[in-house]
């Protein structure tokens, strides 16, 4: 039976400071107090790998307008249309 992961953010970095060009994070936030577990919001190949050691077969990511979680539905669709086999889009 495949596993698939029904709920999973990126971040867009250069379109998150580009929407909110102003945004100051507050050291008080618990995610970014290890950047390691991070990683996979900002890189696509990171998820991709946990994807694999967690035999998730695919992952239906989330589209989200957030100052710290933020990727765009053109974002979302990008990463689909390149990991079609991986990821499903949800706007």
């Amino acid at each position: 039976m495949e596993i698939i992961n029904a709920h999973v953010h990126a971040i867009d970095l250069k379109g998150m400071m580009t929407r909110y060009p102003d945004l100051r994070l507050s050291s008080g936030i618990a995610s970014l107090s290890h950047l390691e577990q991070s990683l996979p919001l900002l890189d696509p190949a990171i998820l991709l790998k946990q994807m694999d050691e967690a035999e998730v077969g695919q992952s239906v990511l989330f589209a989200v307008d957030a100052p710290i979680i933020y990727a765009s539905n053109e974002y979302v669709a990008g990463l689909c249309k390149t990991h079609t086999d991986r990821l499903m889009g949800f706007a």
